[in-house]
């Protein structure tokens, strides 16, 4: 069994959007202190929330909470279609920015339920990279608990 200490480094990268909307699905809230405890022991190196700009004030509370956490946020302008859908993928960011992180950590964390990560988590073990993914656990994509 892997022992937990502070010499492990980890990152935490957290697709906000589909936290969050995930969690508003299911009528529950988003508890950041609880991913942190859950790496507890480790040196956490980066802790980056990706979330589309604000649309709603619900919305700047839950990035205002994650930044009295330390968490650095990172926002991308939401783009309107006109048939009037609204987007603002952050998935990419996420991923650059994990790939990016792979020679300087240990783990990597990634939050988020989305399946398209797994060519990610692929990739990061490839280069030695421990990962772990958190979610809600009744709605994680099957794929990311490889």
């Amino acid at each position: 069994m892997e022992s937990i200490s502070s010499e492990v480094r980890v990152a935490i990268l957290i697709d906000g959007s589909n936290i969050y909307k995930t969690a508003l699905r299911l009528g529950d809230r988003v508890d950041c202190s609880k991913i942190l405890e859950r790496l507890n022991g480790r040196q956490i190196v980066r802790a980056i929330l990706y979330h589309p700009d604000v649309v709603s004030e619900k919305q700047e509370g839950f990035i205002r909470k994650m930044k009295s956490m330390g968490l650095e946020v990172r926002t991308k302008e939401v783009k309107v279609y006109p048939d009037g859908k609204r987007k603002a993928d952050m998935d990419v960011d996420l991923t650059i920015d994990a790939v990016c992180l792979a020679d300087k950590v240990d783990v990597i964390c990634i939050v988020s339920m989305d399946g398209d990560y797994v060519p990610l988590v692929h990739y990061l073990k490839s280069r030695g990279v421990k990962v772990e993914a958190m979610a809600f656990k009744r709605c994680i994509s099957g794929d990311l608990t490889l």
